[in-house]
């Protein structure tokens, strides 16, 4: 090979080494130019680079999308009230460092449109007015997802917000700021509530006069109050861990026909899973045990099938008072200071219950009747009779329930 081939060979490849290098270099210099890619097609805008066609606002591009874009942000922080008002997805360069900071004048982001998804921040410091929240959604089919939510009075409220998702999110109170919910939904159905982290708040997780929805495998620990239902009916409160809150876990009032299955429930200051003024939910399968006082209450409520849990090292195992016509079969009921108490409560029916001691015959249940009288302001019960019900067929061992571990 003469010379000059190999000259040309040489000339090529350095051309070629040259083409590719250009090609390389925006990749890997992204993350300190900033440099923004094209947005000839119409469908990405940016926000926080330094390349032709960003912006330095988050609101200034949404205002300037169309349905149906996509915006990427870069890690940065954005002192900024958003409002959202098309179809649009909103993503994060990294959730740690991409932090959008509302400086406490009112929600974050406010979501009035359907299908909008939000993915990949910090979103912090919303106001402390009645309404405002760190995510506000005021419209359906929206997602909420992989995002860190700190610091807000309310971190994400549904109102009239029907089939959305939220997910994989951390919520969690840092700062000595006051503080509300966690999660609240109000007049708002069909929402899907799961694998979020929801730490230090007051109520973790509200729903007012809001059905069918699904919340699972969460985690909420060290909040002032665990799930609380308000005329809520036929939800789904499945494999969720609710520990050391300062008062009870579940809270289920003048709600009907919802399912509370397969959780843990542990170490809370108060009830485990109170069910008050309500009718026709399934307590199955739950892990329920050192809560400080009981296991399973069951108050003014009627038709509650409570079966396949484990119940243990409680005040209480079960409580019912003034409940009628509920069934407890096939517990596992144990180690509690007292496993089972009924206080003016009528026609429930015991049934297989393993009660950890070994019995020939029935197991006895003890109950009494009360009185409610006047006591200087107030009012006071006082026990005027002594009853016992049966568990006539007690389990002799015990049962193998999963639950949520």
């Amino acid at each position: 090979m003469g010379k000059k081939s190999l000259i040309g060979i040489f000339i090529c490849a350095l051309i070629l080494f040259i083409f590719v290098g250009i090609s390389i270099i925006p990749a890997t210099a992204k993350n300190i130019e900033k440099i923004s890619q094209p947005t000839s097609s119409g469908n990405w805008l940016y926000v926080g680079g330094s390349g032709p066609g960003n912006y330095t606002r988050i609101q200034d591009a949404i205002d300037n999308a169309s349905d149906k874009d996509a915006i990427y942000v870069y890690s940065g922080i954005y002192n900024e009230n958003i409002r959202i008002e098309k179809i649009l997805c909103l993503e994060g360069e990294n959730k740690e460092t991409t932090i959008i900071n509302g400086g406490r004048n009112t929600s974050t982001i406010s979501i009035f449109n359907d299908n909008v998804q939000i993915m990949k921040f910090t979103i912090t410091n919303c106001s402390s007015g009645q309404d405002d929240a760190g995510v506000n959604i005021y419209a359906n089919d929206c997602r909420i997802i992989n995002t860190n939510i700190l610091d807000c009075d309310c971190f994400i409220r549904l109102q009239t917000a029907n089939g959305n998702i939220i997910e994989n999110n951390n919520i969690v109170r840092q700062a000595s700021t006051w503080f509300k919910f966690g999660i609240e939904l109000e007049h708002s159905d069909n929402n899907h509530i799961i694998k979020n982290n929801i730490t230090n708040t007051g109520y973790s997780m509200r729903l007012v006069e809001s059905s069918r929805n699904t919340i699972s495998n969460n985690i909420f620990t060290r909040n002032q109050f665990g799930i609380w239902l308000d005329q809520s009916n036929n939800n789904s409160l499945t494999e969720n861990t609710i520990t050391f809150s300062d008062n009870f876990g579940f809270w289920i009032k003048q709600s009907n026909k919802n399912l509370i299955k397969k959780n843990y429930v542990s170490n809370n200051e108060g009830t485990g899973i109170w069910i008050l003024d309500s009718q026709g939910n399934h307590i199955q399968e739950n892990q329920i045990n050192n809560n400080n006082h009981s296991g399973i209450r069951i108050e003014s409520s009627k038709f509650t099938l409570t079966n396949q849990n484990e119940i243990t090292n409680n005040e209480y195992g079960i409580y019912l008072e003034t409940a009628h016509i509920n069934l407890i079969i096939k517990n596992n009921i144990f180690d509690n200071e007292q496993n089972a108490l009924f206080r003016n409560a009528w026609v429930n029916h015991w049934w297989k219950n393993y009660w950890k001691t070994p019995a020939l015959g029935p197991k006895i249940i003890k109950g009494t009747i009360f009185k409610v009288i006047q006591h200087g302001y107030g009012f006071e019960q006082v026990d005027i009779l002594t009853l016992y019900k049966c568990d006539w067929h007690p389990a002799q061992e015990p049962y193998n329930i999963l639950g949520a571990t």
